[in-house]
């Protein structure tokens, strides 16, 4: 009695899970990347230009205000020389502009009241206030002034 081994080999039934996997998963990709591009070419980038734009007014009134306030012997007295500005001077409304001075002794936060504008040609401070670490304060009185007519 031979007897012949039986290699029979069965077939499992193969998934499409795979198959739809894949076609799934290469439709979300191609929808991700169409929905961007689409977006990007409705609503292209746009560049900031008011920040910019107010960032320079705002420089440019804060200057008289920063050769007052470095030229006062009181500030010196308080935070030391040589005082620079920290950062860029920002403003708020039309009246206000705020910036930050540093020393070697400390620092101290510069509040500007103001009138008109150096665009107009009637720009004027009215007052300028100091504000330091300890939480004392100064207000200075004499205001260097620049000619804008020039500008």
């Amino acid at each position: 009695m031979s007897s012949t081994p039986d290699f029979t080999y069965e077939r499992k039934p193969k998934s499409n899970f795979s198959l739809y996997g894949g076609i799934i998963l290469a439709l979300m990709l191609f929808g991700t990347c169409g929905g961007l591009i689409r977006n990007h070419y409705q609503n292209p980038p746009q560049r900031p230009s008011s920040p910019h734009i107010e960032f320079t007014t705002a420089s440019l009134e804060a200057i008289p205000a920063l050769r007052t306030v470095q030229m006062s012997p009181e500030v010196q007295q308080k935070i030391g020389k040589p005082i620079t500005v920290v950062g860029a001077p920002s403003s708020l409304k039309d009246t206000l502009i705020y910036f930050q001075v540093r020393g070697p002794q400390g620092t101290a936060e510069v509040t500007v009241i103001k009138s008109g504008s150096y665009q107009s040609r009637d720009y004027k401070i009215e007052a300028i206030e100091l504000w330091f670490e300890d939480g004392s304060t100064l207000e200075l009185q004499d205001f260097v002034t620049l000619d804008y007519t020039n500008m």
